[in-house]
């Protein structure tokens, strides 16, 4: 559908569909496969077809409704001419039975055939005209006819009732763009002045979209980026330049910016429909999501209550967050991932993953076909990684012989090839993994991808219409999956590349995207313009060309805040490398100890892996934290107690005497004696939102003793979280946050050396260092916050690392063990000057 000034053009099937739907949600499927089978069949029949039937004839009528002109097209699959009557025939493949399809199977069916029965006698001035649909089973190969005639009269009232209802909403949709452009044509920056660099940034994104280019921005944490893209692209819909504006972000907590920025805007007295998308597992009302009304009674009957529910809510409300979009679908008793779909039609904004615009398998392809939209992308750097997820599939062996065991009685076809499937991949141990440890190729694995297909062939048997709910779910998602591998494989090309390799005792079979950057180009192109922005897009030719912007316009912005309320520092004296790690536990340590123990607050440690992170933490608990005594177990006199450290004496900071008069240990906790108490926390590797934010809310305000967060480089903690004036006063980074050396990153690696650029910083070192980045733009997030930025690792100061810092880095000063604490308490007291 695509609406330009006051005229709609809409195809037969859009309008059919939308008008007509009924019914329950049921968790059908159909696949590529199995559209590629009825496009064949569709051929199979017309081709059978006497002289006298002309196929895929297109037929176009114009219509106004609501003072709205209609364009609705579509094609026939075949009209008969014979001396009696002109018949329209709608062709139909599917898997169920013919004995149990009537007239009464599908009246939507029968609704696209009539549209076109109507455009043709209208056309034509006929007085009657006959419909047949004609049902071919792809199993049986047999065919099965229902005819219907009609009066032209019949005809032209279905027609237009169906029109009707389809411009109440159309009409709704125009007068609603028209009142929000007057509000957006008033619409003024929120803020009374602009911050250093926002200005700048809002004239660029403006340009950018007017000028319908793309735009890349790195700019610093505090500039404003969610308010100073948003606003200029609102101004730009509020002339006439932009249709819909998508934000997309990567986390939750950057979705709730974007909410807030919008909810600002709206209380300044501009209306604008807005709404968040929440994935369907998540916003699900259920315990375990199941689509089927026969487990859900949100998905019973859905579709003959969710027109109302939509209406009633576009119609009183603008902002569509999580919890008032649950409250409508609760009202409705619909399901309320479907409801906000429908409800992202007629907003403005929709603020929603990155998935939703270039994963392939769940992208929102119903906006696909409107080149009036723009895209925001919110911490661009995070969409590298993510889209050579989305283009990339696996399979893996164990799966295949599992769901093989779990279906041999019930489903023996569908057995039979997943046992295929798994003598495939043995055949792959044997012959490459036992011998060389992996299987590698250029080429497509077309053998394989053969016998996948012909697994979704024989799934696609079972699932009719609302059988899905029937299979075993460890098959149905095995068939996502393979569905999946199906369609990535037919991206396949030279920045594909094919692996098989053992994790785990498992064989994995990928199809692995070294370089997305064309895929992403190809979404790219179909907007009218997209702004990439992040605080770390560095370097910037890099995500460039990775973004696929190579000849695109690229700006940075300066830092906006005083770069005297931080004290930058690079620790030369300590290695991190692998091979030296270590041995650098007892500096790390040391550096930690001496920095926190300058002001009392709070702090936060990042480490390049959760094993480095635990280790170091074991090494602090076992020399300077805990003693090595278990609870209960008794304590030595203190004049045998280890001393730790020749400036550092420590002792036990809790006892308890036992009636035996002994004492044993109550608490693990050691402390330097007069000093203020440091208590480290530590990151789990499986934290669930409640969990991170108890870890996030033990970073008090007025902090009365120290607290040291260890967490990981690229986690959940290095970025997107906001702890403010001194709920965070110190980060130390351990190590230049190189990837763990693997064999994905290696073929990265040799993939784009083969492209003649520089192989192991693209595959490395540019993600390793983005990692750093981030999680120094921790400590300063707003004018009043101020502390101590520590790197720890001698690389940072050599020429490389040096070329990838920001400019506001430029007053980073080196330092040695030796020499730390007079620098951070010389910072400390000068900021205590200034108060």
């Amino acid at each position: 559908m695509r609406i330009t000034d006051g005229l709609v053009n809409i195809s037969v099937r859009e309008l059919v569909e939308f008008v007509m739907r009924s019914g329950s949600i049921f968790a059908s499927f159909v696949s590529r496969a199995r559209a590629v089978e009825g496009t064949k069949a569709h051929k199979k029949i017309q081709n059978a077809m006497d002289a006298n039937y002309e196929k895929e004839v297109k037929l176009v009528h114009e219509y106004v409704a609501q003072d709205i002109t209609f364009v609705v097209e579509g094609r026939a699959d075949g009209i008969i001419r014979d001396l009696i009557a002109v018949t329209i025939d709608e062709i139909k493949s599917t898997r169920t039975s013919l004995e149990v399809i009537d007239e009464d199977y599908n009246p939507l069916h029968w609704a696209q055939a009539k549209c076109y029965a109507y455009f043709y006698a209208a056309q034509n001035h006929l007085k009657d005209m006959n419909v047949r649909l004609t049902y071919y089973n792809l199993d049986t190969k047999e065919t099965k006819h229902l005819l219907k005639v009609y009066q032209f009269d019949e005809l032209e009232c279905f027609f237009k009732e169906i029109i009707e209802k389809y411009a109440i909403w159309i009409r709704f949709y125009m007068d609603w763009s028209k009142e929000r452009t007057s509000y957006l044509k008033a619409l003024t920056f929120p803020f009374e002045g602009y911050r250093i660099g926002q200005r700048e940034l809002a004239v660029n994104v403006y340009k950018s979209i007017t000028n319908e280019s793309n735009l890349y921005v790195n700019a610093p944490t505090g500039i404003g980026k969610t308010i100073s893209t948003l606003f200029p692209a609102l101004k730009a819909m509020g002339e006439g330049h932009v249709g819909k504006i998508f934000y997309l972000t990567a986390k939750t907590i950057t979705r709730t910016v974007a909410e807030k920025s919008i909810q600002m805007i709206y209380d300044k007295g501009t209306r604008v429909k807005a709404i968040t998308l929440t994935a369907k597992d998540k916003i699900c009302f259920l315990d375990e999501r199941s689509c089927h009304p026969d487990f859900c009674h949100y998905a019973e009957g859905h579709f003959d209550r969710v027109d109302e529910a939509v209406y009633d809510a576009i119609t009183h409300t603008d902002l569509f967050t999580r919890d008032v979009i649950e409250d409508y679908a609760k009202k409705y008793n619909v399901c309320p991932f479907e409801l906000s779909l429908d409800l992202a039609i007629y907003a403005d904004v929709v603020i929603c993953d990155y998935n939703y615009i270039f994963d392939p398998t769940v992208a929102l392809k119903r906006f696909l076909d409107q080149r009036d939209f723009v895209i925001l992308v919110d911490e661009a750097h995070n969409l590298v990684d993510r889209a050579r997820e989305m283009y990339s599939e696996s399979l893996s062996k164990r799966q295949f012989l599992s769901v093989k065991k779990s279906v041999s009685k019930q489903y023996p076809t569908i057995s039979k090839e997943l046992g295929k499937l798994n003598e495939y991949l043995l055949s792959i141990r044997k012959d490459y993994i036992d011998l060389t440890g992996s299987m590698i190729s250029k080429e497509a694995p077309t053998k394989f991808n053969r016998m996948v297909r012909q697994f979704i062939n024989e799934c696609d048997k079972k699932l009719q219409k609302g059988a899905m709910h029937k299979l075993p779910q460890d098959l149905l998602e095995l068939y996502f999956r393979a569905y999946n591998f199906n369609k990535i494989y037919e991206f396949f090309d030279e920045r594909y590349i094919t692996y098989a390799d053992q994790v785990d005792g498992d064989i994995i079979f990928k199809l692995f995207c070294m370089d997305p950057s064309y895929l992403i180009g190809n979404m790219v192109s179909a907007c009218k313009s997209v702004i990439f922005f992040s605080a770390t897009l560095m370097p910037i030719d890099y995500y460039k060309y990775m973004l696929s912007g190579e000849g695109e316009r690229a700006i940075a912005l300066p830092s906006p805040f005083d770069q005297t309320k931080s004290l930058k520092l690079m620790a030369t004296d300590v290695s991190t490398r692998y091979q030296h790690r270590e041995g650098s536990y007892k500096k790390i340590c040391e550096y930690i100890i001496k920095v926190s123990q300058a002001k009392v607050g709070n702090y936060m440690v990042f480490f390049p892996s959760y094993k480095y992170m635990k280790d170091v933490y074991g090494y602090y608990m076992e020399h300077y934290g805990e003693t090595n005594l278990e609870v209960g177990q008794e304590v030595p006199s203190e004049s045998s107690m280890q001393q730790v450290g020749e400036e550092i004496p420590y002792m036990i900071s809790r006892r308890e005497v036992k009636q035996d008069g002994r004492e044993r240990v109550q608490g693990q906790q050691w402390h330097k004696e007069d000093s203020p108490q440091i208590e480290l926390i530590m990151q789990d590797t499986n934290m669930d939102e409640e969990a991170r934010e108890a870890f996030l809310a033990q970073f008090e305000k007025n902090p009365t003793k120290t607290k040291i967060g260890f967490c990981v480089l690229g986690g959940i903690f290095s970025e997107g979280i906001d702890l403010t004036e001194d709920r965070l006063i110190g980060v130390v980074i351990v190590s230049v946050g190189l990837p763990q050396i693997g064999l994905e990153k290696d073929l990265i690696k040799y993939h784009f050396e083969d492209q003649e650029k520089e192989g192991y910083h693209y595959a490395y070192t540019y993600p390793g260092m983005n990692k750093v980045l981030q999680a120094i733009g921790r400590l300063i997030r707003t004018e009043k916050d101020k502390g101590v930025i520590l790197l720890i690792d001698d690389r940072f100061n050599t020429p490389l690392y040096s070329s990838l810092m920001p400019a506001e880095y430029s007053d980073r000063k080196c330092t040695q063990l030796r020499y730390v604490t007079e620098q951070v308490e010389g910072f400390w007291d000068e900021r205590e000057k200034h108060i």
